[in-house]
């Protein structure tokens, strides 16, 4: 039998043209660089959490002002975290206030924010007040959203309607939209039917991963040709009792700087106690490089390669060597067809200010440290945003794109006393860059890693585009 010939398979190359972040400490992309850059928190007190309790609580206009501050005063007592990072309210008039509204919870507020600043800065949109996007084929336009935890306020409110009173339950109290409110492929949804996209679309979940799951995700479709441009990243909100009170009792959250919360998130550092909980959301727009150039579209970098793997050890703790975090690392380096380890010179790291930061500098030693000539630079920008869980690696996969086009490394906010001397990391050939200010660069290729429960792990490789 004969057999066909066919021509293979050609891969395109993916570049960032725009980016959205919304984040504790800035609303918007150059808001939140630069803040980064200066070493500043957006951890406080979680007095100033808006939305602790679930709405139908907050809401209830025969529940008295005193009476419901009493009970958001009583919560917070009963948790030993007491701090969290905060999208905080805006009062300017035409600001974003992100209140959850009875359609949408308070995460695709996030997004929609962020989407929008993204396309935006792709040169993507149409003036006016109800932007569209500008593009040839709608067709050709694909989006993935994702996020790490559904809205949990939304699910209390439905168990309080039901189950407050178990033998009168108060169906009628169910929103009609509770479920599409709940499911996980939701952003993406949403974000499709408001700009018409329909191309390609996804929606992965992978605990903290997410975020740069789905930007790995939408990057392999650009390459294969299923899409020209995707919508890709992940937001979260779940700075709530439910979820605080969750991760408390696992004793994953920082309760060791309660009285300085500003202080709290200590990414690489010894004095560090645990995570802190944060809440925003981070969008890049990915385009096929030929069609970028050609309408001389603004490129921040190049997504190279995209690694992941899976640990196959615990569902919450990493493995003890670092076993994943290596692999996914070697495999972004696989991926990208020609990017060296001695390459990377810098590395934007999942670092939580847990039992994982030096898991994850001893896989970075394995695989990004052999034969180098200059030092790999590393930072966490968790220490200046907190842990935005599932949005975590998308806004720090844009940081890390930002910080290849500016040849310049933000610092990690809180780092102080190094987990590794700096004997240590002359002898590793790394450089952990302490609070303050950034640091230089000149590097070709930068990296994301972001690791999730369950043992999942990814790596996002950039690099810079001539």
């Amino acid at each position: 039998m004969k057999l066909s010939s066919f021509s293979p398979v050609v891969r395109r190359r993916v570049v960032v043209t725009g980016i959205g972040i919304v984040s504790p400490i800035g609303i918007g992309r150059e808001k939140t660089w630069e803040a980064l850059c200066q070493s500043q928190t957006g951890t406080t007190d979680i007095q100033h959490a808006d939305y602790l309790l679930p709405p139908s609580l907050w809401n209830d206009k025969k529940i008295s002002q005193e009476e419901k501050q009493k009970m958001k005063q009583s919560l917070i007592e009963a948790m030993p975290c007491k701090v969290a990072a905060l999208v905080r309210s805006q009062t300017t008039a035409g600001e974003p206030s992100f209140a959850p509204t009875a359609h949408a919870p308070r995460s695709f507020a996030f997004s929609e924010y962020c989407v929008a600043e993204a396309l935006r800065d792709a040169g993507l949109l149409s003036p006016g007040a109800k932007p569209s996007l500008v593009v040839e084929d709608l067709n050709r336009v694909g989006v993935n959203m994702g996020m790490g935890i559904v809205s949990l306020d939304d699910v209390a409110d439905v168990a309080l309607a039901l189950h407050t009173d178990p033998l009168h339950p108060h169906y009628s109290k169910i929103h009609p939209m509770f479920v599409p409110k709940i499911l996980g492929n939701m952003l993406a949804g949403v974000t499709a039917i408001q700009y018409g996209a329909t191309g390609p679309i996804g929606s992965g979940v992978a605990a903290c991963a997410t975020g740069a799951y789905c930007i790995g995700e939408a990057a392999v479709w650009v390459q294969r040709g299923k899409a020209d441009i995707a919508i890709c990243g992940a937001a979260e909100s779940c700075v709530s009792g439910i979820a605080v009170g969750g991760f408390s009792r696992m004793r994953a959250l920082c309760t060791k700087y309660n009285s300085t919360p500003e202080t709290a998130s200590r990414p690489f550092d010894k004095q560090s106690g645990g995570f802190v909980m944060g809440e925003g959301a981070g969008v890049l727009v990915l385009e096929e490089y030929e069609r970028a150039v050609r309408r001389g579209a603004p490129i921040y970098a190049e997504l190279r390669g995209f690694g992941q793997s899976s640990d196959a050890h615990h569902v919450a703790a990493p493995h003890p060597e670092g076993l994943g975090a290596r692999h996914c690392i070697e495999r972004a380096l696989e991926d990208s067809e020609g990017v060296g380890a001695a390459d990377v010179g810098y590395v934007n790291a999942h670092a939580t200010g847990t039992i994982g930061d030096r898991i994850e500098l001893k896989a970075m030693e394995e695989s990004l440290g052999v034969d180098r000539s200059a030092p790999l630079y590393i930072s966490s920008s968790k220490g200046a945003l907190g842990h935005l869980l599932g949005a975590a690696g998308s806004v720090e996969a844009a940081l890390t794109a930002l910080a290849l086009r500016r040849q310049l490394a933000p610092p990690t906010a809180n780092l102080h006393d190094p987990c590794l001397s700096l004997e240590e990391q002359q002898q590793k050939k790394m450089c952990l860059i302490p609070h303050g200010t950034a640091q230089p660069l000149s590097t070709p290729a930068a990296l994301s890693t972001s690791f999730g429960f369950g043992g999942i792990n990814t790596a996002l490789l950039f690099t810079q585009v001539n």
